[in-house]
């Protein structure tokens, strides 16, 4: 029998061996990335840079979806009284659709603010009465053939807008200290790292928690701070604000209840941070269907609970700031769960003074004056978060066992 010999060399590792994690301790010891999980994360979120210290972009306004009768409509009644201003945001030729009777209508002219003319009942069902307050739908148009151009609505996109934030964290070492022998780590190598490990910790608060300012400080010129998180959920009226105080012990139904409301707008993936309290009380109900999802945040440190329910897959982040206020960082947050939709935050910055950067002066290993006997670094970072359509987020509060 033929024997064909192998070339090459030959790898004796074992299947095992070969599947070993790389250890990354070190890396997650300086990045602190339980400490830090939306900084982390939003290192992953688009990246658009931009020229001035503020910056700006267009969002659509709130889409008309409906409008509300202002008294009741007898089933013979052509004339809608609707509430202030809703008038205004229809155009004749409209199509108006009742969900609670099944009722369809025509929109046949608009009188002013309140009150538009209709043709009832264009389903041919008995035409039934139209109850205050009702709902109406809008449906697309229906045009007759040959018809002119439809009247429109002047449309103007409404502006946001938010600020780069510039953060410096500084520290000096002094020139005996550091020519004095140590086992381990030299000084100015330890400082760095804890100095890191703080800049990082104030970073995230900034991100979650930052205002929008900006404020002439006498001769020091423009400082501008930029609005994190929060300042988007509570800044509009879009962002669903929900107390949960008032519905008892949470369980399974007013779960399924907020994430109706977190998913009504936007995509189908989105992401929640919440603290160990409320994971803790999702686990009396759904943790059978938690997953811990293998992704680089839990390599470098952040485990993710995936929940895949009826209305998309929400992505639950630990955070440690989510919790009581305490004097090891907790921020009173207790209770609480911020869902945002990632396809509508990006970081945003200037070119090259946007990530994370160790500054050591000209010198290129310090950063002093000429007769200071101490070695300066600095930390440096200038960027902010722009949050479109924050109707995609949802915050929920008061959240309890």
């Amino acid at each position: 029998m033929a024997i064909t010999a192998i070339q090459g060399s030959v790898d004796h590792q074992n299947e095992l061996t070969i599947r070993r994690p790389i250890d990354v301790s070190t890396e997650i010891s300086r990045a602190e990335a339980d400490n830090t999980p939306f900084l982390l994360f939003s290192q992953g979120l688009d990246f658009a840079s931009c020229d001035q210290e503020k910056f700006q972009w267009q969002e659509r306004g709130d889409e008309t979806l409906f409008v509300t009768a202002n008294g009741a409509v007898a089933d013979t009644v052509t004339t809608l009284v609707l509430d202030a201003g809703d008038g205004n945001l229809l155009v004749k030729n409209d199509m108006l659709f009742n969900p609670t009777t099944g009722e369809h209508m025509l929109v046949v002219s608009i009188t002013n603010s309140t009150t538009v003319e209709v043709a009832r009942n264009l389903n041919g069902l008995t035409t039934p009465a139209i109850v205050d307050n009702a709902v109406l739908y809008l449906e697309a148009s229906a045009m007759e053939e040959g018809s002119k151009a439809r009247d429109v609505i002047s449309i103007q996109p409404e502006d946001n807008y938010n600020y780069i934030q510039t953060s410096r964290e500084g520290w000096k070492v002094s020139g005996r200290l550091q020519n004095v022998k140590h086992y381990g780590v030299d000084p100015l190598t330890f400082v760095r790292d804890d100095k890191l490990r703080s800049f990082l910790r104030k970073l995230e608060r900034r991100y979650l928690l930052g205002a929008r300012s900006k404020t002439t400080i006498g001769s020091v010129g423009n400082v501008t701070t930029s609005g994190g998180l929060k300042h988007f959920m509570d800044d509009s009226s879009g962002c669903v604000q929900s107390d949960q105080s008032g519905v008892g012990t949470w369980n399974r139904a007013n779960f399924n209840a907020m994430l109706k409301d977190a998913f009504a707008v936007g995509s189908s993936h989105k992401v929640a941070l919440v603290g160990w309290d409320v994971l803790n009380i999702l686990g009396d109900f759904v943790w059978d269907k938690l997953q811990i999802v293998d992704m680089a945040q839990k390599t470098l440190g952040v485990g993710i609970r995936r929940y895949e329910c009826d209305y998309g897959i929400l992505d639950l982040m630990p955070h440690k700031l989510f919790t009581a206020a305490n004097a090891r960082g907790g921020l009173g947050l207790d209770g609480e769960m911020w869902v945002f939709d990632p396809a509508n935050i990006k970081r945003r910055g200037l070119p090259s003074r946007s990530e994370i950067t160790l500054f050591t002066g000209p010198a290129g290993d310090q950063l002093q004056d000429t007769d200071e006997d101490a070695t300066h670094q600095e930390l440096w970072c200038e960027d902010g978060l722009e949050v479109r359509h924050p109707e995609t987020m949802y915050r929920g509060y008061g959240i309890s066992a």
